[in-house]
């Protein structure tokens, strides 16, 4: 968001409002403690660091060796009842739901389909099985109800554009309840711009692709002193930049859609007055770059 401000105005926009700098500060990055995807959801979620959440045993699989399911036997029910977003419905009476991609593993979560409603403390899910932009199955659940569905491979089937409207129109029916209506929190989880990294059709030729990829202190640095998968690796020659640059294009491309959620979101709680009373928070499960060390990858 800071880096590329003329790029991503609603995102920035929206971050605006929260992200306050002390004048001696400039907005810089900050990184994810454990920058791997399931490890670090699982820590937002429970807020317990990640030596908390492991699975029991080397061998066991779990969610990236996190040990997220609801389900005994070898499961780990307090994971979730112990999770914030459960605490929020069950303690504070908020109305919350869940949207997009929150686990890698969600059998338990609906996506096993043997769930009879949406899993005790959310009010509303559509969260992704097989995370992915198209052809996606959804655990598609209300309090009363629901089901896992299927979405094609058709334009209008583009999952973060369906994660933003379902999203959307889940936070309209709470605030038309009237001035008076319960709290709510929204997750959502879109799967841009992780690979791969496929924009949405009325993106595929915008011309934030041309948009050249960063290169920091670290780009092509040996990084002895770190962990040793990362000296080891080669150096990032001609044809790996090609590669880079292909897919640094892809990603950008693929937040744009991301950008017109935040626009729509934006938009909506501007117009029934609730946005200044609306935390909105924007992060980032993992945080290397793709010219960073010798590393040909990252996100």
């Amino acid at each position: 968001l800071v880096s590329a401000p003329l790029r991503f105005p609603l995102l920035l926009r929206a971050s605006a409002f929260l992200l306050r700098f002390p004048p001696s500060h400039e907005p810089r990055a900050d990184y994810p403690r454990v920058r791997q995807c399931c490890p670090s959801r699982t820590t937002l979620m429970s807020g317990s660091f990640v030596h908390n959440n492991k699975v029991e045993s080397a061998t066991a699989g779990g969610c990236m060796r996190m040990n997220t399911s609801r389900t005994v036997p070898g499961g780990r029910p307090s994971f979730w009842e112990h999770s914030f977003i459960r605490r929020l419905r069950y303690d504070h009476n908020y109305a919350t739901g869940v949207f997009g991609k929150l686990l890698n593993n969600m059998a338990t979560y609906g996506c096993d389909g043997n769930e009879p409603t949406t899993p005790h403390g959310l009010d509303r899910t559509f969260i992704m099985c097989n995370p992915n932009f198209f052809n996606e199955n959804w655990a598609n659940y209300t309090t009363s109800g629901g089901s896992v569905v299927f979405t094609g491979s058709e334009p209008a089937n583009y999952t973060t554009s369906l994660v933003g409207n379902t999203s959307l129109e889940w936070i309209k029916s709470i605030v038309s309840q009237g001035k008076d209506h319960p709290p709510f929190f929204a997750y959502l989880g879109p799967h841009a711009p992780h690979l791969p990294s496929t924009p949405a059709p009325w993106y595929a030729d915008h011309p934030i692709g041309l948009t050249p990829v960063p290169k920091g202190p670290d780009y092509n640095y040996s990084a002895k002193a770190m962990h040793a998968f990362l000296p080891e690796e080669p150096i990032i020659d001609a044809q790996n930049v090609a590669s880079i640059e292909a897919e640094h294009a892809k990603r950008l491309r693929s937040l744009l859609s991301v950008d017109d959620i935040v626009r729509e979101l934006y938009a909506y709680l501007v117009s029934v007055d609730e946005w200044k009373q609306t935390y909105f928070f924007y992060t980032s499960v993992r945080a290397t770059t793709l010219l960073c060390f010798y590393a040909f990858g990252g996100i």
